[in-house]
């Protein structure tokens, strides 16, 4: 993205002081290699997931409605299918993590 990497240097990326700050500040990591398509795919496919599962197919009229129907959907379809590589359900998911 041009408005996050700034110049490709020989070996190095020079990344905008700005974007540098914000990650700092809500410790995100700097930056992933540049082409890292395993990385895309990972972050994108929840999208899918989303689009073709739930959007397609509701009309809401409000925001209210919205955020039932969503919840309604969470609870019988996203969050009961079994993760790829934990298998098990979604709900369970956060039950395995320990406090942070």
């Amino acid at each position: 993205m041009k408005h996050v990497v700034i110049a490709h240097l020989v070996g190095q990326v020079a990344f905008n002081p700005e974007i540098l700050h914000f990650a700092h500040h809500y410790g995100l990591p700097q930056g992933l290699s540049a082409y890292a398509a395993w990385v895309k795919g990972k972050v994108e496919r929840p999208v899918d997931y989303i689009r073709e599962s739930f959007w397609r197919g509701y009309a809401f009229s409000d925001l209210e409605s919205a955020n039932e129907i969503c919840t309604g959907w969470l609870d019988t379809v996203a969050n009961r299918r079994i993760h790829g590589t934990h298998r098990q359900p979604f709900m369970n998911a956060g039950s395995r993590r320990s406090p942070a």
